[in-house]
């Protein structure tokens, strides 16, 4: 069975509440696009323990657009009723049904963070040491908004992707990262203490997968992500 729709036609029409200026619509067609692009790369066929992750992903995606356009923690869940119907159109194996839902703008936030983080390495090893300088801006932006997250807010599940990240970013700066950060020496973070009860699900664990989804789905708000190729990611 051919699970890949032609197009987002079935976007138009759909009656949105809050349509103002197709915002919603447009949002709907790169839902649409980013799924397709799922199934052509065959991230979910040829891994299926990221099946979960790409709904994961695309849900934080439009929770993060939505937001992006204006749209507030009042009227955001009125919306996804309606995108979430649309998916059967597309989606014949029903690996959305039921998972495009409202996300709270601050966990949102913290997606944000950690995807920003995830990319910037991405980037950093595409155009190497050229790249040095906006590599550390942005590192350095994301990663104390990060801390400021965890420890200020207290939001423990964020602390534990933080965390994550941290092990993945020191993880690599040993190895292809030092070959292009300068006289190869990279940065080293701040080392996160965790609370030893807090709970271990992957409740944000998204923002890698993220960047599978992304590379030739001619999304203009996604900027450009290709492949995060990592090691015991999942």
């Amino acid at each position: 069975m051919n699970y890949i729709a032609p197009d987002a036609n079935y976007c138009e029409g759909a009656q949105f509440k809050y349509n103002n200026g197709n915002q919603v619509v447009d949002i709907c067609k790169d839902m649409v696009k980013l799924f397709n692009n799922a199934i052509f790369k065959n991230v979910i066929i040829l891994n299926p323990l990221t099946e979960n992750k790409v709904p994961e992903f695309i849900n934080y995606w439009i929770n993060s657009r939505l937001t992006q356009s204006g749209f507030n923690d009042n009227i955001k869940p009125e919306i996804f009723p309606k995108l979430n119907s649309i998916t059967h159109h597309f989606d014949g194996r029903g690996l959305l049904k039921g998972k495009i839902y409202h996300i709270k703008e601050k966990e949102v936030d913290g997606m944000n963070i950690l995807y920003e983080l995830y990319k910037n390495i991405h980037e950093f090893e595409q155009k190497k040491t050229e790249h040095f300088k906006n590599f550390l801006e942005n590192f350095m932006t994301n990663y104390n908004k990060g801390l400021i997250k965890c420890f200020y807010e207290g939001n423990v599940k964020f602390c534990h992707e933080l965390n994550k990240y941290r092990e993945f970013y020191e993880g690599n700066k040993k190895k292809e990262l030092s070959e292009i950060c300068d006289n190869k020496e990279c940065p080293s973070l701040t080392e996160l203490t965790l609370l030893a009860s807090a709970s271990k699900k992957e409740h944000l664990n998204i923002a890698e997968i993220g960047s599978k989804l992304i590379k030739g789905s001619d999304i203009s708000s996604l900027n450009g992500l290709s492949f995060l190729e990592t090691e015991d990611v999942y």
